[in-house]
């Protein structure tokens, strides 16, 4: 369980499309329904300006926390890529039983799949050691890159640092008010670190080692998810 009193970094996650994928190799790029750890020590990373060849040892020993103040909707992305002008052809064959039928193929290139997260919104909190969390904020505050939300077309659309607060990090996450809700009369889901046999918990390959592109790698990271009463909106100024 965290210090009652701690140092919190709190993020706001809302944007237009978000995708949180733990899988991004491949033609099948998928998300989960929630923000992950690595793609949050990412974006902290890029924040500070950080290449990928560059250790995240750091961030990466940081606990994490999210709320999912706005679910969203799934959304798949269908693009096709090394083709002329994205042509399918349609090629004909035999089947086993003497059979003429047709599939489409490309000519020259690959389908690609992309999965994001159509207008989600989540509050995130980030707690561990102060002189790190301190450096994190400072870079979200003046980032020396353009931020997004997992994929580069993903753009913010509102600060993602809602600043460094002092006090329980669950209990902040679980009450601090939402810059919008999708039913304030319903609950939220809030997913905390947990331990290999807690029940109700779940492991995920989230946890970064390394981000190079040919020696990224991840380890399991245990967590659980509970629901809380819907917090308060924040008033806008």
């Amino acid at each position: 369980m965290p210090e009652p009193d701690q140092l919190v970094l709190l993020l706001r996650l809302d944007a237009l499309l978000q995708s949180w994928g733990t899988n991004a190799q491949g033609t099948v790029k998928t998300t989960l329904n929630e923000p992950s750890f690595s793609g949050i020590v990412g974006l902290i990373a890029n924040a500070m300006g950080r290449t990928r060849d560059q250790s995240v040892e750091d961030l990466a020993a940081l606990h994490f926390a999210v709320r999912t103040d706005v679910p969203g909707q799934l959304m798949r992305d269908y693009q096709t890529a090394g083709t002329v002008g994205g042509i399918i052809a349609r090629k004909e064959y035999t089947t086993r039983g003497g059979t003429r039928a047709f599939k489409d193929v490309l000519e020259g290139g690959k389908e690609l799949h992309k999965h994001y997260l159509a207008g989600a919104s989540f509050t995130a909190a980030l707690w561990g050691e102060e002189t790190v969390m301190e450096a994190a904020a400072a870079a979200l505050h003046r980032p020396a890159r353009a931020l997004y939300l997992g994929r580069r077309a993903c753009p913010p659309a509102v600060p993602v640092l809602a600043g460094l607060h002092r006090g329980d990090p669950v209990r902040m996450l679980e009450t601090y008010p939402a810059h919008r809700l999708a039913d304030p009369a319903a609950p939220v889901k809030v997913t905390v670190p947990s331990v290999p046999g807690d029940g109700g918990g779940r492991a995920q390959f989230d946890h970064p080692l390394d981000f190079g592109t040919h020696t990224r790698s991840y380890l399991p990271r245990y967590v659980r998810s509970y629901q809380v009463p819907a917090p308060p909106v924040e008033v806008s100024a």
